[in-house]
């Protein structure tokens, strides 16, 4: 039957971490970007196999401007975004890959020739350390850089029980993120944390200059929605705040307890456990009658029964097949015998 897989990742939120004219994928640190954030946010991220991974985004901008856009990556690291602003079309392509056991690079180009390198180093469960370079070719007064790490407590053997399954499903991490302004070197210290609520119900907080945002995502197993909100960051130039709407498909299946589309669709197998069994291979009699009654020490091979060794073997093949979700067995009339 089935084996339950249980996966945990950080989803989908919005802020804007370029310039003011580029309108991106986020989430709440560059050290944990590793699903459709980060083509924007951080391409090294490009280079975790997530299998493929689309979404479309809603956002108001400030007056009455809108943004409408596309993202996709792949399981090669290749990744794309098409979107417009009311004023303009614009495209963003990455791509990314692991240079070695759990370190990975990336890069990113936009259409506006902003362009990003990013770094990501995981050596262990629960740390996360990454950098991200944001330039661009046309703006001489745009070049900024951000460093990270996130820390996943729970992860930590020692602080960890595994018979306390809800803080490991909790998926609980927190963590830092500076970005400084290489023109005028002024910073931003940005603190944030995220954590599963329940399968299929995640939820993150990240907090800047006494301003915060925060997202909210329900995954339905290939399938999910996000709502995120975020004040104005007068940092990267934007003057209002915003919310955002997010309608995402994965390949691959996440765990959620959202997900009743799933649930629909339990495969159950049906079988009787009835009848005469027997140790060795049922043989027939040569003679032509039956003996209804077993006679002590002489028995009957008349009636042919059913081997329990073959009849053990086929459950054990129903128990191993992954597209089964349970047995149910009708327990009869069972009589046993010598073979």
């Amino acid at each position: 039957m089935k084996k339950t897989s249980i996966i945990f990742i950080t989803l989908l939120s919005l802020v804007f971490n370029q310039n003011q004219n580029t309108y991106i994928w986020s989430g709440s640190s560059i050290s944990i970007a590793d699903n459709l954030d980060a083509l924007n946010l951080n391409p090294a991220g490009l280079g975790f196999n997530r299998g493929e991974q689309q979404a479309l985004i809603f956002k108001n901008l400030e007056g009455d401007n809108n943004f409408i856009g596309l993202t996709s990556r792949f399981k090669s690291g290749f990744a794309y975004e098409l979107y417009y602003d009311n004023s303009s079309y614009n495209y963003s392509i990455g791509y990314g890959s692991q240079l070695m056991n759990n370190f990975y690079s990336g890069f990113k180009l936009n259409k506006k020739r902003d362009y990003s390198l990013g770094l990501l180093y995981r050596p262990f469960d629960f740390l996360s350390i990454s950098s991200v370079i944001y330039d661009n070719h046309r703006n001489a007064d745009y070049k900024l850089s951000r460093y990270s790490f996130a820390i996943k407590p729970f992860e930590i053997n020692k602080l960890f029980s595994n018979k306390n399954s809800y803080l490991k499903k909790s998926n609980f991490s927190f963590g830092y993120d500076k970005t400084t302004n290489e023109i005028d070197q002024k910073i931003q210290e940005q603190y944030f944390l995220s954590l599963t609520i329940t399968p299929g119900i995640d939820f993150s907080y990240f907090t800047y200059d006494d301003n915060y945002g925060f997202n909210l995502s329900f995954n339905l197993g290939k399938e999910g929605a996000q709502i995120n909100t975020y004040s104005s960051n007068p940092f990267y130039g934007i003057n209002s705040s915003s919310t955002s709407l997010v309608l995402y498909n994965y390949s691959q299946t996440l765990e959620s307890n959202l997900n009743f589309k799933e649930n629909k669709k339990l495969n159950y197998v049906f079988t009787n456990l009835d009848g005469y069994f027997i140790d060795e291979e049922p043989t027939v009699s040569p003679f032509d009658f039956i003996f209804e009654i077993n006679i002590p020490f002489i028995g009957s091979e008349n009636a042919v029964g059913t081997q329990l060794r073959k009849w053990i073997d086929n459950i054990h093949k129903i128990t191993e097949d992954e597209s089964i979700d349970g047995l149910v067995i009708n327990l009869g009339n069972v009589k046993a015998g010598f073979g």
